[in-house]
């Protein structure tokens, strides 16, 4: 018979969600290990339970502890045996973990601004998610869809972008400066592009020329030496 485990990590302390060892000492270890961020994991083993992991209380995650900490896993527990003895014990299965993310409330289309009015807070499974959930923190400055967002999707970072302040055909001031030497052309940008990010700029020359520069402000772009 096989147990599913489940533990919640919180600010101050894990918190079990069911009680069933040993499945819940490894869920418990690797919530620890998702620390400062608050998730949920479920493990269930992979083929028999190893039943030394219920045989001890002290065992932790061996340094170094895997990079990815969901899906399928091989995870190594280690424990001290004494006189400078470590006992390891590499155990696999499935954790599957859950954390807070945004969900838009309604149908966002791409380019139109995203904002706290237009989402709400939710358990995802992050494990499904193609890309880290975003959070509130994601929302700080003007953002936009990057993609079409809809209720009962979980929104990932990627699904975010700076809102452009430079627009495509946009006048805009081209401003080169060295030293001394400051230097400020008319142009017309010819994309759209958030702060720090490099846009081409048509220049009147006697003929059109082009130049990349970085966005600095509202209408303005520095052209990249």
């Amino acid at each position: 018979m096989r147990f599913l485990a489940a533990f919640t990590v919180f600010a101050l302390g894990v918190v079990a969600v069911s009680a069933t060892e040993p499945e819940t000492t490894v869920a418990r270890l690797i919530a620890d290990a998702w620390q400062p961020q608050e998730v949920r994991v479920e493990w269930q083993f992979t083929g028999p339970t190893p039943k030394a992991v219920a045989d001890y209380e002290d065992w932790a995650i061996a340094e170094p502890r895997p990079t990815r900490l969901a899906g399928s896993l091989i995870v190594v527990l280690e424990r001290s045996a004494g006189q400078d003895q470590k006992m390891r014990l590499p155990v696999s299965g499935t954790a599957r973990v859950y954390g807070p993310s945004l969900m838009p409330t309604h149908t966002v289309h791409i380019g139109e601004p995203v904002d706290s009015s237009k989402v709400t807070l939710v358990e995802s499974e992050w494990t499904r998610l193609k890309g880290n959930a975003a959070q509130w923190e994601n929302l700080s400055g003007a953002v936009i869809a990057a993609r079409t967002l809809v209720p009962g999707r979980s929104i990932v970072i990627t699904d975010l972008k700076p809102e452009p302040i430079v627009r495509r055909n946009q006048s805009v001031q081209l401003e080169y400066e060295d030293g001394a030497v400051k230097i400020r052309m008319a142009g017309r940008a010819l994309q759209d592009g958030a702060i720090g990010e490099i846009v081409t700029v048509a220049v009147e020359m006697g003929k059109t020329r082009r130049f990349e520069g970085t966005v600095a402000e509202r209408g303005i772009v520095r052209l990249v030496k």
